[in-house]
């Protein structure tokens, strides 16, 4: 039986790898290149790079072929561009590049060390609302991991006055101290979801994750 990382590792010795500051220095001198994030849509929205393309690796490779309805037409028409995938720690990255390359995709990369090596070398990480994020606010978004409470029923959420949790939040007291019993609920509550709450809420995040463990 082969584990997680030796699938990884046997992945690495296909494709091609850069650090973040490689990445960068390419950014810098190619408005062509394209990062291709391939995390899940809530861990994008907690933090991402400017100008990013968000293709979750579960749909990559009906995003990349115009038969399906997750079809990407940029990602679809960048075979022959530099394209470099990221994610999380650049293991995931590996094995979608690989992917990307047997689907004929001739100059894709996998950043090596993921976004935490990015965030380390204090490079430029964004939230929704395209502001830039302190690395070590990132840093305890990253030590958290990835939660989704479908995955996790025992840290799923009860039920809130969704206008008090609001108001907490406005106050700034949600982002330096939420309690449980402020934020039970607030999956239902006028449609909202639990990882679309967190991502308007991004300045809260590190609140939310000391408090409930996520």
């Amino acid at each position: 039986m082969r584990t997680f990382k030796d699938i990884v590792e046997e992945a690495r010795l296909d494709i091609k790898e850069l650090f973040p500051w490689d990445v960068e220095e390419r950014r810098s001198k190619n408005d062509d290149v394209l990062i291709l994030d391939i995390r899940e849509e809530c861990e994008f929205s907690a933090y991402h790079i400017q100008h990013s393309m968000l293709v979750p690796r579960g749909i990559l490779e009906t995003a990349c072929e115009d038969e399906y309805e997750d079809a990407v037409p940029e990602l679809i028409e960048a075979r022959d561009r530099e394209i470099i995938v990221i994610c999380r720690s650049g293991n995931r990255s590996v094995l979608a590049a690989q992917t990307m390359q047997w689907m004929g995709y001739k100059n894709v990369a996998s950043m090596k060390t993921g976004l935490r090596g990015w965030n380390d070398f204090e490079l430029p990480l964004y939230n929704l609302n395209h502001e830039v994020l302190d690395p070590d606010d990132v840093e305890q978004m990253l030590a958290a991991g990835f939660c989704s409470t479908l995955m996790h029923p025992d840290r799923r959420l009860e039920s809130v006055d969704l206008e008090f949790v609001k108001r907490r939040y406005k106050e700034k007291s949600f982002a330096r101290g939420a309690r449980r019993e402020d934020i039970e609920q607030i999956r239902n509550v006028e449609g909202m979801g639990l990882d679309e709450f967190i991502s308007i809420c991004i300045g809260a995040m590190q609140g939310i994750h000391k408090e409930l463990g996520l």
